[in-house]
């Protein structure tokens, strides 16, 4: 019982480092622009047809980063799409592997076959492990993209927290006075 109370204790805390290293992690991947990862793990959704039917727009990916990558794997990875110096992470298949080469392409069928991109192997961020429309369709809802709603949900679950802590400490700073006071 003692354990449990001390991981209670501790728990907050390691909840507040974690959140710390996260909000790090994103605002420094944020400014090199690139998809932040967290632990090998990245958070995406789908913004173009190219992936249709299986990945519609709008369809929200769960990536990680992999040792090696196999033909057929969806992948996502940093491309130049528009010609111009920034690149962009794009979602595909590996059509083929030829050394340090991979060669991927859309899996729609409505997309030109000879529309393919050629990359190198440490152009890739990952592989997808999960898709979900609904979570990405929720998450593209006006209520998930207004900040307004955002930073409430944060004031209240912030305001929460805080009393749960203040909550604790009253009740640690009573037993100790009661242990004082019975010592005494």
């Amino acid at each position: 019982m003692k354990i449990f109370k001390k991981i209670l204790v501790i728990l907050p805390f390691l909840i507040f480092i974690l959140a710390i290293i996260i909000i790090i992690n994103t605002a420094v991947s944020v400014r090199k622009q690139q998809v932040p990862l967290l632990f090998g793990y990245g958070f995406l959704t789908v913004t173009t047809s190219s992936m249709e039917p299986d990945y519609p727009i709008g369809t929200f990916l769960i990536i990680q980063r992999q040792r090696d990558y196999q033909e057929e794997d969806i992948v996502t990875f940093y491309y130049n799409i528009d010609t111009d110096v920034q690149k962009e992470p794009v979602t595909h298949k590996i059509i083929t592997i030829e050394g340090n080469e991979i060669t991927l392409q859309g899996i729609n069928p409505d997309i030109d076959e000879d529309d393919v991109q050629v990359i190198e192997e440490e152009d890739i961020i990952g592989k997808v492990i999960y898709h979900n429309q609904k979570i990405g369709t929720f998450l593209a809802s006006g209520f998930v993209q207004n900040k307004l709603y955002i930073y409430t949900v944060l004031i209240i679950g912030l305001l929460i927290f805080s009393g749960i802590q203040v909550a604790n400490i009253i009740k640690y700073a009573k037993k100790a006075k009661d242990e004082n006071t019975g010592k005494s």
